[in-house]
């Protein structure tokens, strides 16, 4: 969308007639955004049409040539429905005065979608114009304690961190990070909620966080190891690393680099139904009857407590 549609309006320009020569400065006091459009020309306008939000002021800067930016920042917090925005107006007023006008209007007529707080939470959009002042040393912004954080609560306690040469947030604004360790030092223990794992051994730590240590062997199938049970080949080997009750386990093939002994190997494990895991052993059966014509090698990896 476009928002280049501005104008100062009648009361603005003589706000600024009235201010010339006096000494006395000229006070942003809030901006609005309204969902309306205006009846006539910019100028004539006294009020921002359809207001629905008062948008949060960021403190003045003086640019060369008499000139101020000012910049205003819309955030979406606490609200309920949204809109279409169509219009924003900057609110102004002398120095030693209560009475604020619109002094200046900028309106889009297709305007840009506002969505509710609920829709899209964390939603804020900002715009900056700069005006021309014959003293625009003079020009300042009142600010809304309760608003937007302003550029100078950057590196302040409460307001938001500044970025050093490198790009990075120097360490001065950098939160405290201990950990409180009292209580855990003389016992060597970190609780879990302190980003431990309350336990003083490996095998504790991974029972605590749940979490397997994980083992990996290679275990032989010599052909003449094959036994028929009932009407099915088994074979039992030992494997140290196996368990009766693993947290995973894996099985699979490690063939020969030999092409032709390879493909022997590829039909022999293709006769293996499943293998089964106990204390210090590996159980492997058959589809059937018929069982491998090679010696085989597998590769077992698993997850034990």
């Amino acid at each position: 969308m476009s928002w280049t549609n501005a104008a100062i309006t009648a009361a603005g320009h003589a706000l600024q007639a009235a201010l010339v020569g006096t000494g006395k400065g000229l006070v942003f006091t809030r901006a609005a955004s309204g969902a309306g459009l205006a009846a006539g020309t910019l100028e004539e306008q006294t009020a921002v049409t359809d207001e629905r939000q008062a948008l949060s002021l960021q403190p003045a800067q003086v640019l060369e040539g008499a000139k101020v930016r000012v910049r205003a920042v819309l955030v979406n917090t606490g609200l309920s429905a949204g809109y279409t925005m169509r219009q924003l107006g900057f609110y102004a007023r002398a120095e030693d005065s209560g009475d604020e006008v619109l002094y200046a209007l900028v309106q889009d007529e297709a305007g840009d979608p506002i969505p509710a707080a609920a829709e899209s939470p964390g939603f804020s959009v900002d715009w900056t114009y700069v005006f021309s002042f014959g003293n625009a040393a003079k020009v300042t912004v009142e600010l809304d304690p309760a608003g937007v954080i302003g550029w100078g609560a950057v590196g302040q306690p409460d307001g938001v961190a500044g970025l050093g040469p490198d790009g990075k947030v120097p360490e001065g604004q950098l939160p405290d990070m201990t950990v409180d360790l009292s209580g855990d030092k003389a016992a060597g223990i970190l609780p879990l909620a302190k980003g431990g794992t309350a336990a003083g051994t490996a095998q504790g730590a991974r029972t605590n966080l749940e979490v397997a240590k994980p083992v990996r062997t290679t275990a032989s199938f010599p052909t003449a190891g094959w036994t028929l049970s009932g009407s099915v080949y088994t074979q039992t080997v030992s494997c140290s690393v196996a368990k009766a009750a693993m947290k995973y386990a894996n099985i699979g093939p490690q063939y020969s680099t030999d092409a032709s002994a390879r493909k022997l190997e590829q039909e022999a494990y293709a006769l293996i139904a499943y293998v089964d895991t106990a204390d210090g052993q590996l159980v492997a059966t058959c589809w059937g009857n018929e069982k491998p014509a090679v010696n085989l090698t597998l590769i077992f990896e698993g997850g034990v407590d």
